[in-house]
């Protein structure tokens, strides 16, 4: 079992690895200061609003904080998983 700063992972679905992988984009945009293009944003709105439909607002909200704390590495092995393992 893997835990983000108490956010637990059994297994990741596909939705709250969404949710944790955009925390961590978010994370890499203010890191670099950076915005995003106005298409991104908009399709990036869409996957926010339908990951807040599948797990709830507060939980997509503790998870996309979680992303944006992760490692480095971690979010890269996140990234390339292909979504049949668990946690």
């Amino acid at each position: 079992m893997r835990s983000w700063d108490g956010v637990d992972q059994v297994p990741i679905r596909p939705d709250a690895r969404g949710a944790l992988l955009h925390g961590a984009a978010d994370g890499v945009f203010e890191l670099l200061e950076e915005t995003m293009e106005p298409l991104e944003a908009n399709l990036r709105a869409e996957g926010v609003a339908e990951l807040e439909a599948h797990l709830g607002v507060d939980n997509f909200a503790a998870r996309t904080s979680a992303g944006r704390d992760m490692p480095f590495d971690e979010v890269m092995a996140l990234a390339l998983e292909d979504g049949t393992k668990t946690a």
